[in-house]
């Protein structure tokens, strides 16, 4: 039953890791900020790449289907996680427009693999709700923001239910910061609007303490975050206790910068951004030389463009996965007009620092 007033629990984090070095966006269409010298080498890559597939034959047809207990992954590289049967395993993370980092950053980096990082998800962005049966006990508290909301489901599929008021255009994070059972509790996050639209957050008992969002409130009401208990069909224990922390997002500042010059941000929350903008002229090329980062250069840091119209890097660059020192480019500029340097925060999935300052530069030529 929740209990929103016992003192925060000491946070656990899931690591899980997407280590596949042989992604790459398709070729048709493919994003004009992306680097060209990199555009070109995934295409011999990706040749290299289906000649042993074309030799070899489909693995899937000589050994048959996987397990339901081991086939599938609640978010991408997640090794020993498990799928709910009739489910895919779709979370948040996936199912926002998120990319991930490239096996190496271009220019030099050497991030390897990728946390989910989603732009701003509404609840229409939401896979339906994987329990669809009426919860066999209901509890009901408000939730309290920036502190520990504890609750425990005390039997096979109940729901404690956590409401709060929301302003459109706000921004949402939730900290699943511990589920018993070491984190591996059959255990769902739904969140409901004001007019009764639900969507699946993520199966939250499947290694899923983490940070969630940010979820971008559509409209004025009361809100509710559902954490409800599933049959134990696939995962054994059904009931125990879990403790999140919502929070607000601040909004995402712009501030002008300078070709040349130094910027120094500090990024204060998990999921917070900070956006650089400049002016640029078509078929200007960007370089982006990252300085320090914070812990070491171990921080959970992306580096994205953006160009007047909104589009994004497809692929942002994972600057705070020790890629100090390093260079980023050169990115083509296609349309004139204010462009965006953003940094933005991980969800701790894979780098448990969140924030921290930076520093870079960056030329046009």
């Amino acid at each position: 039953m929740p209990n929103p007033t016992n003192p925060r629990e000491v946070r656990r984090i899931r690591s899980h890791f997407d280590p596949d070095p042989s992604y790459a966006p398709p070729l048709e269409g493919e994003d004009i900020m992306q680097p060209s010298h990199v555009r070109a080498a995934r295409f011999l890559g990706l040749a290299f790449l289906l000649l042993p597939l074309a030799a070899c034959g489909s693995k899937a047809d000589s050994t048959g289907s996987a397990d339901v207990t081991t086939g599938g992954t609640a978010a991408p590289g997640a090794a020993g996680q498990a799928s709910p049967a009739g489910s895919s395993g779709g979370s948040a993370t996936t199912a926002a427009p998120a990319t991930s980092a490239p096996a190496s950053a271009a220019g030099g980096g050497t991030g390897t693999g990728s946390a989910e990082v989603p732009e701003t998800i509404s609840i229409g962005d939401l896979p339906a709700p994987t329990i669809t049966a009426a919860p066999t006990d209901v509890d009901t508290a408000p939730a309290v923001f920036d502190k520990a909301n504890e609750g425990n489901i005390e039997q096979k599929g109940a729901a404690d239910r956590w409401t709060f008021t929301a302003k459109a255009g706000q921004l949402l994070t939730i900290e699943m910061v511990s589920i018993d059972h070491e984190c591996v509790q059959d255990l769902y996050l739904v969140m409901q609007d004001p007019s009764g639209k639900r969507g699946e957050v993520e199966w939250v008992g499947n290694y899923g303490c983490q940070t969630y969002g940010p979820f971008v409130m559509e409209q004025d009401g009361e809100y509710t975050l559902e954490l409800v208990g599933g049959d134990g069909s696939v995962l054994t224990d059904t009931t125990g206790g879990y403790n999140f922390v919502p929070h607000w997002l601040a909004p995402f500042p712009e501030k002008p910068a300078t070709p040349g010059s130094e910027i120094t941000g500090d990024i204060t929350e998990t999921l917070g951004r900070q956006r650089w903008t400049f002016e640029a002229e078509a078929g200007q090329e960007v370089t982006v030389k990252v300085g320090d980062i914070d812990h070491e250069c171990s921080q959970d840091l992306y580096l994205v463009l953006e160009d007047p119209v909104g589009k994004r890097t497809e692929n942002p660059e994972w600057i705070g996965n020790y890629g100090c020192n390093q260079e980023y480019g050169p990115y083509r500029i296609d349309r004139a007009g204010t462009q965006v340097l953003e940094l933005k925060a991980g969800n701790g999935g894979v780098i448990e620092n969140t924030t921290g300052k930076y520093s870079l530069t960056f030329t046009l030529s």
